[in-house]
C-alpha cells in the first residue's frame, strides 16, 4: 500500500448499523490489502458503532484511514461525549467494549468538538 488511504460511511441509527459497519470495514481493509488486522478491526468497529447507538441514539460515521504502517478508525455519533472504559464484572451483559477496543488497539482516546463525540483508535500494521 502507498500513501494514505481514507474511507468513511454514514450509519442510520438502526439496529442494523453494527453489521454494516463490519461489512464495511472487512470490505475496505480486504480492498487496501490491509487484511491483517481485518479481524481486530471488524470487532473495534461493531464495540464502537454499538456504543453510539445505545448511548448517543443517533447515525453514526465511521472513518477508515491507513498508511503504510498505521490503521486509524474513528467513529463519530452526535453524542455528548463521555467514553469511559467501565471495569465490569462477571454478572455485567454490557460495559466490555472499551476494554475489548483497549486490549486489541495500540492507541485509544475520545473527543467532542462541540458537535460530534469521536472515539478513535489505532492499529500498527
Amino acid at each position: 500500500m502507498e500513501g494514505q488511504r481514507h474511507a468513511s460511511v454514514a450509519l442510520p441509527a438502526a439496529t442494523t448499523a453494527p453489521r454494516d459497519a463490519r461489512h464495511f470495514t472487512v470490505e475496505t481493509l480486504q480492498e487496501w490489502g490491509v487484511d491483517a488486522v481485518s479481524d481486530e478491526a471488524e470487532l473495534i468497529v461493531s464495540e464502537l458503532v454499538t456504543n453510539a447507538l445505545r448511548h448517543a441514539r443517533s447515525p453514526s460515521r465511521v472513518a477508515l484511514s491507513a498508511t503504510d504502517s498505521c490503521l486509524r478508525i474513528e467513529v463519530a455519533d452526535d453524542g455528548q461525549g463521555g467514553a469511559v472504559r467501565r471495569h465490569a464484572v462477571p454478572e455485567d451483559t454490557g460495559g466490555r467494549g472499551l476494554m475489548l477496543v483497549e486490549a486489541m488497539a495500540d492507541r485509544w482516546g475520545a473527543h467532542h468538538d462541540g458537535h460530534e463525540h469521536v472515539v478513535w483508535c489505532e492499529i500498527a500494521l
